[in-house]
């Protein structure tokens, strides 16, 4: 049995300073000095408290499967980071919906 993580970063440059390089050595080890084990935040936490998808709400939030135990048994889990775009942007079966919207 094998797993394959996947880890992803939340690309944000054009709403921040991308290359001042803010993030010091400090930074990186207090994050591991604290890092625990358990229950992740969801929702309006850390680095989602300003995040927002097609102009609504967006954030941090979990979803996990368990297949049945003749299938596997196994739990396949998702974190997602909603944080892309506004309303204008937002198309649904290519269909500009948010321009719409937006007039």
């Amino acid at each position: 049995m094998w797993s394959l993580p996947v880890v992803a970063e939340t690309w944000d440059g054009w709403l921040n300073d991308i290359n001042g390089f803010h993030v010091k050595a400090e930074h990186a080890l207090h994050a591991i000095d604290t890092a625990a084990s358990g229950a992740v935040q969801e929702g309006n936490v850390g680095g989602a408290r300003e995040w927002s998808a097609m102009d609504f709400k967006g954030g941090i939030g979990t979803a996990s499967r368990k297949l049945e135990t003749k299938d596997g048994g196994y739990t396949v889990g998702i974190l997602v980071q909603c944080n892309y775009g506004t309303k204008a942007n937002l198309r649904i079966a290519g269909i500009p919906v948010g321009r719409e919207n937006c007039r």
